[in-house]
C-alpha cells in the first residue's frame, strides 16, 4: 500500500490527467476562469484538511475521481479486465475511462523482440557460443544505432 501523502499525490496527478482531457475534448472551455478551492478552518488538524481535499469538499460538486473513488461496485458483476470494465462504467466515468484507456491499451507486439532475437542469432554461432552478454549487447546497439543512422 501506499502512504496517505503517495495518495494525495495519485490523486492530484490523476485530477491534472482528467483536466487535460477535459480541454482536448472542449477547447472552447478554457477561457473560463478557474473554480475557487475550498480553504480549511485553520483550527482544523492535518486529518480533516486531507479528508476534505481527498473527499471532494472544495467549495465544488464532487468529481470524476471522487465518483469513482466512492463508487460502491458489485464485486459479482465487475469485470477483471480493465478494458471491459471502463467500457462498461465510461458513461459514469467519462473521463476516466479515456484516461485508463490510454493507460491499458498499449499495443501488444513482438515484433522489436523477434527482431533482437533474429539480430542476436546473427551475432551468435557456432564459433562465438562463449561471447559474454554485455559485449552481445554492445553488438546489438551497436547494429541498432547503425540500421536507424544514429552512428
Amino acid at each position: 500500500m501506499c502512504s496517505e501523502r503517495e495518495r494525495l499525490e495519485t490523486h492530484a496527478f490523476i485530477r491534472q490527467q482528467l483536466e487535460s482531457i477535459h480541454i482536448e475534448l472542449n477547447p472552447k472551455e478554457i477561457n473560463t476562469p478557474p473554480t475557487k478551492k475550498f480553504k480549511p478552518d485553520l483550527s482544523n488538524n492535518r486529518d480533516s484538511e486531507n479528508e476534505a481535499e481527498d473527499s471532494g469538499i472544495r467549495g465544488k460538486k464532487p468529481d470524476e475521481l471522487d465518483r469513482y473513488l466512492n463508487f460502491e461496485f458489485n464485486k459479482s458483476k465487475v469485470n477483471c479486465i480493465p478494458l471491459m470494465f471502463w467500457k462498461e462504467h465510461q458513461d459514469k466515468f467519462p473521463y476516466l475511462s479515456r484516461y485508463a484507456k490510454s493507460i491499458h491499451s498499449v499495443p501488444a507486439t513482438s515484433a522489436s523482440v523477434k527482431r533482437q532475437f533474429s539480430g542476436a542469432g546473427l551475432v551468435i554461432n557456432e564459433r562465438r557460443t562463449n561471447i559474454n552478454p554485455e559485449q552481445l549487447e554492445n553488438i546489438l546497439l551497436i547494429r541498432s544505432m547503425q540500421k536507424n543512422k544514429i552512428l
